[in-house]
């Protein structure tokens, strides 16, 4: 199977991350599979199995500590993140930190990486920032539509989504 030999390949210990081209010629494949190995890479992105990161380059989430998982809003806007590994506990999403996600969304977060030498509450374990949006919950929005001097805008009706569309 395609994804398992990606993934296999994504594991190795020697793995610098590519991009597509450089995926190709790892894997041995001809370049007309280049269209293969795209949907599968999508495919594995959308599951949180791969991360994209700058330039196009693959990696395995867990090495640039990257988290998938779904999002859950409270009221203020603060976001806690159920990874789909369930060895790993609940990270917290400051508002400012969740970007558009919304309630639901499946996400992928970046651990905080506490700073060496700090006293200990300087940053709160468990916390993160939404990195990308996997997969959009709610393809439709119930809300109010408001109207500015220069835009239209929806308030939305659930009280987990605190900004205005």
């Amino acid at each position: 199977m395609i994804t398992e030999e990606i993934i296999r390949l994504l594991g190795q210990k020697d793995y610098v991350p590519s991009n597509v081209p450089e995926l190709l010629r790892l894997l041995r494949w001809p370049p007309q599979k280049q269209q293969e190995l795209q949907a599968a890479l999508r495919e594995l992105e959308l599951k949180g199995q791969v991360a994209r990161i700058k330039g196009n380059r693959y990696i395995q989430p867990r090495e640039a500590d990257l988290i998938p998982g779904r999002i859950r809003m409270n009221r203020q806007g603060k976001g806690f993140l159920q990874p789909d590994d369930p060895g790993l506990k609940e990270i917290a999403v400051p508002e400012s930190a969740t970007g558009t996600a919304l309630h639901e969304d499946r996400v992928l977060v970046r651990r905080d990486v506490r700073p060496k030498g700090l006293r200990s509450d300087s940053l709160a374990p468990g916390t993160g920032a939404v990195v990308r949006i996997l997969e959009r919950r709610r393809t439709q929005i119930v809300g109010t539509l408001q109207q500015s001097a220069k835009f239209l805008y929806v308030i939305p009706d659930d009280p987990r989504m605190p900004h205005d569309i």
